[in-house]
């Protein structure tokens, strides 16, 4: 088991910030997901961590030692990739015994290490073969076996599962959280897919241009976002992101006038997921633009018709047509607001 702290990591790319002041700290034997769009500095922070990139500022802490300035064989971490850069040429017990061969490992425990991963990966049957007789999926598991093969404390995936198909993807999901609970391994995988980080991070780390923007547990950056980059990136399906202004105690947004303990004037932005939204007899009267299923409900796609032709997504279990004229309502209490400058919090109490 060994804790991960990262304090004030900092990655200068030539004329790109691709990280910047990135501080955090993992328990031992913790899941975390590192999320976020292209180019938000997920896979620079995984090297950093690896020790395949150097910080331009900053310190990397194994438990309490610095191991900023070590190499990567000195870390006991082990990176999976995408791809599994498996020599194809060479018997799949050669691959996943070459690394250990290279820090001269004796040979009879080099054997019996990747027998015992091989087996524990279910391709203890594959030992003699090549990599170019092998599935995909059986290539992942081989190259997920030289990376556990020298059983490390830290197992750190840059999208492993990105180039699967969805059942193979699940098998090897379902294979690889078994082994970090088995094996108490303090993991980190890099996603850029919301789902799969809910399934493989206890918490999640979402990255925006190289900064953190929120760390915390799924459900609390569900319901209580940090900022407004949170409540839009992490939502699915994609929460409705309304124009707000709080004036004279009272917030107008959808054409509403909602009364405030708070008398400040601000332009705000209010986020309201869909399935917080509820189709009524009264309240915003809306006119049906589309509906598509989605797992099992129908989303549909709502245009305000007051308050700016806002459009509404609901989440519903009836399926409307399209041009058909229905009236929303929702609790004050389940929007969030945040600056329309800043995409900072503001929090408000509503009056009844």
């Amino acid at each position: 088991m060994t804790e991960i702290r990262c304090e004030n990591i900092s990655v200068q790319l030539a004329d790109t910030s691709a990280l910047e002041d990135v501080s955090f700290s993992l328990a031992s034997g913790s899941r975390t997901a590192v999320l976020g769009p292209s180019g938000a500095g997920k896979t620079t922070l995984l090297r950093v961590i690896a020790g395949l990139q150097a910080p331009s500022r900053g310190k990397v802490y194994f438990d309490a030692e610095d191991v900023t300035e070590l190499q990567p064989f000195q870390r006991h971490a082990a990176v999976i990739f995408q791809q599994d850069s498996l020599f194809m040429h060479t018997r799949v017990k050669d691959n996943i015994a070459y690394g250990m061969h290279k820090l001269g490992y004796d040979r009879s425990h080099i054997q019996s290490m990747v027998a015992e991963t091989a087996q524990m990966l279910g391709i203890g049957s594959l030992l003699e073969r090549f990599p170019s007789a092998l599935s995909g999926g059986e290539r992942q598991r081989v190259g997920i076996a030289r990376a556990l093969v020298r059983r490390p404390k830290i197992l750190l995936l840059d999208e492993p599962f990105a180039s699967l198909d969805t059942r193979l993807k699940e098998q090897l999901q379902q294979e690889i959280l078994r082994i970090q609970e088995e094996q108490n391994l303090t993991m980190i995988e890099v996603t850029h897919d919301q789902r799969e980080a809910e399934l493989m991070g206890e918490k999640i780390l979402l990255l925006d241009h190289g900064r953190v923007q929120s760390f915390a547990d799924p459900a609390s950056m569900r319901n209580d976002p940090d900022n407004l980059f949170t409540a839009s990136f992490f939502s699915d399906p994609r929460n409705n992101i309304l124009s707000g202004y709080i004036h004279a105690g009272s917030l107008l947004v959808c054409g509403m006038k909602l009364p405030l303990a708070q008398t400040q004037t601000r332009t705000v932005r209010a986020v309201l997921r869909p399935d917080q939204i509820m189709i009524s007899e009264d309240g915003i009267a809306c006119v049906c633009a589309s509906c598509r299923s989605l797992r099992g409900r129908v989303l549909c796609d709502l245009i305000c018709l007051n308050g700016g032709m806002e459009h509404l997504l609901v989440l519903t279990d009836t399926p409307l047509n399209e041009g058909e004229e229905v009236h929303v309502s929702f609790a004050p209490e389940d929007l969030h607001l945040f600056d329309a400058r800043s995409g900072e919090r503001v929090r408000v109490q509503f009056l009844r």
